[in-house]
């Protein structure tokens, strides 16, 4: 039984490598030709399904994250955050999910980081650092002041500080953002956001 089972196996493998071999020697000739006759992959592209060309053109493109960055003010104050995770101050952020807008991601992370309710969110910055599969928007966030507090695992500490009395252990990847921040903003405190 044994030897039969072996048997088959080593057939269904020896298939296999058929298979995948000759599909191997067709995408190369489909490659080669499409080396010689560039044109041609515009002219097959363009007769394929819509979904299809979406996955090809999601395979071949590359991949990022996208990081989101929050600056909250109160009296004129920037707020800064301390994760669990990082020994320096930063900004409050987090990475946006797959199925939701900046709006929505803002919202979910002063939610959870911070208890806070957002009113509105104002585009800052967009911004893809080089050598980075990240993305990264940084908004001005409006939000409710009286609901702050900490009670997740993710923040240790939070406080606000003034824009001349920045604590000096801020996190290098945040440093560059808050300077163009308070530059901007000429040491004015944030107007109301619709």
């Amino acid at each position: 039984l044994e030897d039969l089972v072996s048997l088959i196996l080593s057939g269904i493998m020896m298939k296999t490598r058929r298979v995948f071999l000759a599909s191997g020697i067709f995408f190369a000739c489909i490659a080669i030709f499409f080396l010689v006759v560039p044109s041609a992959k515009y002219v097959v592209y363009r007769h394929l399904p819509v979904e299809v060309r979406r996955q090809i053109s999601f395979s071949l493109s590359e991949k990022f994250l996208i990081g989101m960055i929050y600056f909250v003010e109160q009296d004129g104050e920037l707020l800064l955050v301390k994760h669990n995770y990082q020994e320096r101050w930063g900004l409050p952020g987090g990475w946006l999910s797959k199925d939701e807008t900046p709006m929505q991601c803002a919202k979910r992370e002063l939610k959870e980081e911070l208890g806070a309710s957002v009113v509105a969110v104002e585009l800052f910055e967009l911004r893809k650092p080089a050598n980075s599969n990240v993305v990264d928007i940084a908004v001005v966030c409006k939000i409710n002041s009286e609901d702050f507090h900490v009670d997740n695992s993710e923040i240790s500490e939070f406080k606000f500080f003034p824009g001349d009395s920045l604590p000096e252990e801020i996190l290098y990847t945040h440093k560059p953002y808050i300077d163009r921040y308070l530059e901007t903003r000429n040491g004015q405190p944030v107007q109301q956001i619709n």
